[in-house]
């Protein structure tokens, strides 16, 4: 009886000589078919299980044989079994074959005429029964070979053997090795090397002969061990239940057994006098493929080696060296590792510093002991709770970084530390320590004064619990209380000066100031701190001596209600408080300084709304030079409201100026900071009313329009690699049929209106027909061809004809829906018997074709794996139609890759559906700079398939990274902080985990590096910080660069510092840069210009224009990153040279072409404002960038810096209004438009009668219509 893919289950019956048994059960055990068999007249007989069914047949595909031995027939064979199977699942498959059979009697005959036999009964010959292997044990064994397996055969004895010269041999497939018969049913003999994973059938060959098998054997890799967790073990109190073994090609079906021996060696070191126990082997939990688990109990200690009552000697380091647990791993019949564990005497915890620390975690805490061990395996645990980190310092000193602590709510609570050295046996010895909630200042005073003033600080023990609470809801424990014998409550002054305070009550203390350090006084940030100074919770600055001793002065003393305003607090006599930006206090609101000059002795400010203070029309203003204290003076500031212009009277004036214009708006005020503005000419303004004021215009001066030409390279210009996912178009199948005739008559059908049969695939053409259609007539219709084929086409599709065509034939298309094939058969045509063709006509005939495959659309999902320095890394499963946002995130997600962009494209250029899809990735990181490996696909994991026809995953560079050279350093998790020192010279100490900025500016700073760039990274294997320099300008500093990082106590009074060399990660792979380029304007191209060339070059090359008549040229070239003001989105520029091209006179547009010759269309030059110039790159070298992966490269662009005003034409510019002399503008501004001065050429007629009345015609330029009012007459 053999499984299928269904569960194993109904009925079957088995009939002998025309007799049934009743129906059997599935599956069936040997005592239920020993009953229903019993019925059939078989005589006697025995029944024998071959292979007994898995208790787990439910899931595996099993046989299960039944010997049925005949013992009441002896003279003749019997005719087999048959069997009725209708009732059995789905795949199951019932088999009677003949095992052994009876040959023939057996009789003497001296004559050749009469025989006789014994007693006058029959002889029987018999054959002997065939040769099987049943089953074998172990069932797998290593691709190496070697594994011992023993085969369970029937059909073998040792007669036979013995009896015969033959070597006996064991067959894994087809390779042989020698077997031994170890009894009748036992064959033994050694797995033979395989070298790859398979399955095969294991039998006999014996007599050169092949038995029959339903023994098989799998060759699997052997396992590999990469390490075991923990690595070590205590010598008494075992808590650990299992040690865990990593590794790969662990199978569930082949069990791991691991062996233990303790060993303590003696005190001569000699073999004989070591003391040894060895135990019961016990089977492995197997986990996954790369996990097992080894159980332990906790009699694997040393306990018994030793007393049991005094356990001293657990602590002797010296008693317990060498000790060790030796573990061995096996599978049935092969040895696959051993591994030795040492163990370790009992780690003792004597004290900790400091004794408590904040719930937020991260305080690290020194903890005294004996017998600490170095191993990365050393833990710390408090309470419940791992340490973050731990530092090994000696073997009786340890540093512990204390967890994040969110149990039990709010409040102060005590704890256990205890130490593992192996991760997981915690030390029963243990000391005790304190979490509290962070710690929250409800007062502090004085916060000014000298040295010695005592200042008090109380805790707001409320806002401690209701802030604890909200992060970690749950019943409180007590409060915390600066009297806990666990606390060492301190002060401290400017980071630097640690005093004691003295608890004055469980929520205050009160400390004395310490001297000022600087003799001109100033303020100093003063903290608190609950244990000894390691955590503090800034109180705020106190400040020595403030000299301010007169008031300082606004300027402007008002402005606009909505704030904004940039208000300077002048004559400021104090002391400015290093690294603190001054306070400004407008009423209530308090914000920071924007600008401070200490020459000037000024402040600069920026009111807020006068919202923040109740719609106040005046506040006072107080300014803080610690940024805690502030002045006593209240210096008013009064706020305006909005100003605005409702109209200019005149609106329009000539650029000569002194237009007499009338602004009508308001609210105005009557003072001397009343101004008016003409685009950037600021005016006094005259005042009639607060709705109406009045200036006179200004001369318009001459802004001569500024472009910038910028050409530049890359210094760093990204890896672009895209990734395809590819299908075939996405269309329907279709089978035509066509109906033909060569003849002259037409095609028609039989007098009974009969023309062909069409079969669909999978029918049958020969009778009786199967699959079949109706009679089809020559010229049937889509519809009716439709009708015909209902049934036999999938549901969905569809039917078109075209014709007639010649002789009246026609063609007919069968359109299957999507994703529906017949795998590539089409319809056939009944040619042969009363079903062929009938049509009449000349060589009438009826054909069909498959005349298009159909397709499936791509689906499934892909793995990318990226292989750098020998380090290959691979996604999560990603969807075919995944998003750029998810495509980034499993990039991202890998070790070696960091920050890529992600583009992407439809490929189903057809609209087909086939969901072919394209993404673009840009590695826009340093840590990934250069030319990058290729990314690929990966195929090996069940969860990572595609399906549909022709798809496929490609990946192609689309540009290849090129970078300057790039710089890394790491610095190791336990430093405290790090500087960069070049040529000697040591830069700014910066904290641990520092952001790049700041690194970037210390370099910026100590050693004037403007052309580099910093990115920092956290690796995803340690946590490490690692940071990547691009040097831009190409300054090769890698020779001359190195890291310092300092590792200090807890006071800071002593560190230890080590220099670590600055690594070359990626050579320079950039071309120089180089080439030449034109600008083209108004029609006209210049020359070819170098990217080098200085301003005189480039005048020269524009003034040749017959568009350009002036020019003046300014040159800037810099590697300073900040500077770069070119349209760049991904990567960092290298060298790049911008041209500042002002335009004295030009004209906007190309020069008239009159009889061949060029001339300018105006007789001067206009200088207002101008098209932009274009840029022909020509052959500009070095690397280029692009905007994004599918656009074109660049090295240049053109913008307009100042937009050119021209006096002899005019132009508009914005008209304001500021009531504070220029502090605020009006908003919404109208425009005030100058035009040129106009100019009287000529006058007709030149003279006319006294009595007035001749109309007179002026002649001139710049006449303009609606804009001329009057002419004057000397006075009239």
């Amino acid at each position: 009886i053999s499984q299928g893919s269904d569960p194993l289950e109904g009925k079957f019956k088995l009939s002998f000589n025309g007799i049934s048994t009743h129906p059997i059960s599935l599956p069936s055990s040997a005592l239920e078919l020993t009953q229903k068999i019993s019925v059939l007249p078989i005589g006697d007989f025995t029944i024998s299980v071959e292979t007994a069914l898995d208790s787990n047949y439910q899931h595996f595909q099993v046989e299960n044989s039944f010997l049925i031995t005949f013992t009441g027939f002896v003279n003749d064979e019997q005719p087999l079994l048959s069997i009725d199977a209708s009732w059995v699942s789905n795949g199951a498959t019932i088999l009677v074959e003949r095992v052994r059979s009876l040959c023939c009697r057996v009789a003497l005959s001296l004559n050749g005429v009469d025989y006789f036999s014994r007693n006058n009964g029959a002889l029987i010959f018999a054959y002997d029964k065939k040769i099987a292997a049943v089953s074998i044990a172990p069932q797998f064994g290593s691709i190496e070979g070697g594994t011992g397996v023993n085969l369970t055969v029937i059909g073998l004895s040792h007669s036979t053997v013995e009896s015969d010269s033959s070597t006996l041999y064991c067959m894994f497939g087809e390779v042989e090795v020698i077997g031994v018969l170890a009894d009748d049913m036992t064959v033994s003999c050694v797995a033979p090397a395989y070298g790859i994973e398979a399955t095969v059938v294991v039998g006999i060959k014996f007599n050169g002969k092949l038995s029959e098998s339903r023994a098989s054997f799998g060759f699997v890799p052997e396992p590999i061990i990469d390490f075991i967790s923990p690595e070590s073990l205590p010598s008494i109190d075992i808590s650990t239940v299992s040690i865990d073994v990593h590794g790969s090609n662990f199978d569930s079906r082949v069990p791991v057994f691991c062996h233990f021996q303790r060993i303590l060696p003696s005190k001569d070191d000699s073999m004989q006098n070591r003391r040894v126990a060895n135990e019961e082997p016990v089977k492995a939990i197997y986990l996954n493929n790369s996990l097992v688990q080894c159980p332990v109990q906790s009699w694997l200690t040393l306990q018994d080696f030793f007393s049991l009552h005094n356990q001293d000697w657990a602590k002797n380091a010296t008693l317990l060296e060498g000790a060790i647990l030796e573990m061995s791993l096996t599978t049935e019949q092969d040895w696959i590792h051993s591994h030795t564990i040492p163990y370790l005497p009992s780690e003792t915890v004597i004290s900790l510093f400091p004794r408590c620390a904040p719930r937020s975690g991260g305080t690290k805490i020194r903890v005294t002991g004996e017998n600490f061990a170095e191993r990365d395996s050393l833990a710390c645990r408090f309470g419940s709770m791992n340490a973050e980190l731990v530092r090994f310092i000696s073997s009786k000193e340890i540093e512990c970084t204390t967890p994040q602590f969110n149990h039990f709510g709010s409040g102060a609570h005590v704890v256990e530390v205890q130490i593992a050295n192996n991760g997981a046996d915690f030390s029963s010895s243990t000391g005790f320590f304190e979490f509290y909630d962070h710690l929250i200042i409800e007062d502090a005073n004085p916060l000014f004064g000298e040295a010695q003033t005592v200042i008090g600080i109380s805790l707001d023990d409320n806002a401690m619990k209701t802030k604890a609470l909200e992060k970690q809801p749950g019943t409180p424990s007590e409060p915390f209380n600066f009297l806990s014998s666990y606390a060492n409550p301190k002060c401290v002054f400017n980071h630097t000066e640690i005093v004691d305070a003295k608890v004055t009550s469980p929520t205050s203390v009160s400390c004395a100031a310490p001297p000022c350090r600087h003799p001109q006084g100033g303020g100093v940030l003063l903290q608190l701190s609950a244990n000894s100074g390691f955590d503090v919770v800034d109180v705020g600055f106190f400040v020595y001596s403030a000299t301010q001793k007169v008031p300082f002065r606004l300027e402007p003393n008002h402005g606009r209600k909505g704030g904004g305003t940039r208000v300077l607090a002048k004559g400021i006599s104090g002391s400015f408080v290093r690294d603190v930006m001054p306070l400004c206090r407008f009423g209530s609101y308090t914000s920071r300084a924007v600008d401070i000059n200490r020459d000037e002795g000024y402040v600069a400010c920026i009111s807020p709304p006068n919202s923040v203070n109740n719609f106040a029309s005046s506040v006072a203003v107080d300014i803080s030079l610690s940024g805690q204290v502030f002045t006593n003076f209240s210096v008013a500031f009064r706020y305006d409201e909005e100003v605005f212009v409702r109209s200019l009277h005149p609106s329009r004036g000539f650029a000569s100026g002194g237009t007499d214009v009338q602004v009508l708006g308001g609210p105005f005020a009557n003072s001397h900071e009343l101004k008016c503005r003409f685009g950037t000419n600021i005016v006094n303004a005259s005042f009639h009313d607060t709705n109406h004021i009045s200036c006179l215009s200004p001369t318009l001066d001459q802004v001569h329009e500024v472009q910038k030409v910028s050409v530049f390279s890359m210094a760093h210009n990204p890896e672009i690699q895209t990734i395809s996912a590819k299908s075939e178009d996405y269309v329907n199948e279709i089978h035509t049929c066509k109906t033909y005739g060569d003849g002259t008559d037409d095609l028609r059908d039989d007098e009974f209106g009969r023309g062909f049969i069409l079969v669909a695939p999978g029918g049958s053409t020969n009778y009786p027909l199967k699959r079949a259609t109706c009679w089809l007539r020559h010229n049937e219709t889509a519809g009716t061809m439709h009708e015909a084929l209902h049934g036999l086409m999938p549901d969905g599709f569809e039917v078109s004809r075209r014709g007639p065509f010649a002789r009246e034939s026609y063609e007919w298309d069968i359109i299957l829906p999507k994703s529906a094939t017949f795998g590539g058969q089409t319809l056939r045509v009944v040619e042969n018997g009363g079903g062929r063709v009938r049509l009449e006509g000349t060589n009438a005939s009826v054909n069909c074709t498959l005349s298009q495959t159909g397709t499936q659309k791509i689906n499934g999902h892909f793995k990318l794996t990226f292989n750098q320095n020998g380090f290959e890394e691979s996604t999560s499963p990603i969807r075919h139609n995944s998003t750029n946002e998810e495509i980034e995130a499993a990039l991202e997600s890998l070790e070696m890759i960091h920050d890529v962009i992600v583009n992407s494209n439809s490929l189903d250029t057809n609209n087909t559906g086939s969901g072919a899809y394209q993404w673009h990735v840009t590695f826009n990181s340093l840590r990934n700079a250069g030319n990058l490996p290729l990314l690929k696909t990966d195929f090996a994991s069940p969860d990572a398939k595609l399906s549909g026809t022709g798809s496929r995953i490609e990946i192609i560079e689309t540009r290849m990274g090129v970078s300057m050279d790039v710089l890394k350093f790491t610095i190791p998790w336990n430093s405290d902080d790090f500087s960069i020192s070049l040529n000697g010279i040591e830069g700014q100490v910066l904290p641990l985990g520092s952001p790049a900025s700041d690194l970037q500016e210390s370099m910026v700073m100590d050693f004037g590096l403007e052309s580099v760039l910093v990115e920092r990274y956290v690796s995803k294997l340690n946590q490490q910080d690692e940071y990547f320099i691009l040097d831009i300008a190409g300054n090769s500093i890698a020779k001359d660069i190195e890291v310092i990082t300092a590792r200090c106590n807890e006071d800071h009074s002593d560190c230890f510092e080590e220099r670590r060399d600055v690594s070359l990660f990626s050579t320079s792979d950039a071309s120089p840069f180089g080439g030449h380029f034109k600008i083209q304007y108004a029609g006209s191209i210049t020359k070819p210009i170098s990217v080098f060339a200085t301003a005189s070059d480039i005048e020269s090359a524009l003034e040749e224009l017959e568009s350009i008549g002036d020019i003046l040229v300014t040159v800037t070239e810099s590697n300073r990153v900040d500077e770069y003001k070119v349209p760049v989105t991904s990567g960092h520029v290298g060298e790049c040279r911008n041209f500042y091209i002002q335009f004295v006179q030009a004209i906007s547009s190309p020069p008239e072409v009159m009889n061949g010759h060029k001339k300018p269309h105006l007789s001067t030059y206009y200088t207002g404002d101008l098209e932009l110039l274009q840029l022909s790159e020509g052959q500009i070298m070095g690397v280029p960038t692009r905007d994004a992966a599918f656009s074109d490269d660049y090295q240049s662009s053109v913008c307009e810096v100042v937009k050119g005003v021209d006096y002899n034409h005019g132009g508009p510019v914005e008209f304001a209004v500021s009531i504070n002399n220029g502090a605020d503008y009006s908003m919404n501004n109208p425009t005030f438009h100058y035009h040129a001065i106009p100019t009287l050429d000529s006058i007709h007629p030149s003279l006319g009668s006294i009595t007035g009345g001749t109309t007179i015609r002026v002649r001139g330029s710049n006449l303009l219509q609606g804009f001329i009012r009057s002419c004057i007459f000397w006075d009239t």
